[in-house]
């Protein structure tokens, strides 16, 4: 059985609003390093800021909710959207970075969580955890 501080979490994000050319990424980037939250962060080409957290679950719901109603100085956050936090076995990032390509689309991430994800359906029929893109 873990321990609750050892247990490691996992959640995508994207936010919207004035978020691009406002050092958001910069800004979370620093709160996730100064609490120990591994992940990604970059600009899309529709003017969101997306990425990934990966931490303990107190930390990781720490930056979910900077993100959501705070962000860097000079950002206007209109919305955030998460996918469901789950609990991963291992760290997937050594740390956390400003990626300058776009990967794939948070709505990607969703696809994959829904495929890899046993006891995931177990969850929504509960109505536990958060749903597909809900706003926080």
């Amino acid at each position: 059985m873990h321990r609750f501080d050892d247990q490691i979490f996992t959640c995508g994000f994207e936010v919207f609003g004035e978020v691009q050319g406002v050092k958001l990424r910069r800004a979370t980037r620093s709160l996730a390093l100064s609490n120990g939250v591994r992940g990604w962060v970059m600009n899309t080409d529709r003017g969101t800021v997306q990425g990934e957290l990966e931490g303990t679950l107190p930390k990781v719901n720490e930056l979910k909710f900077w993100l959501l109603c705070f962000g860097s100085e000079r950002a206007v956050i209109e919305r955030a959207e998460f996918t469901p936090t789950k609990e991963i076995p291992v760290h997937h990032f050594e740390d956390f970075t400003i990626r300058k390509q776009q990967p794939f689309q948070i709505e990607d991430q969703q696809r994959i969580e829904k495929t890899d994800g046993a006891g995931d359906e177990e969850r929504e029929e509960e109505g536990q955890g958060q749903g597909e893109g809900e706003t926080l």
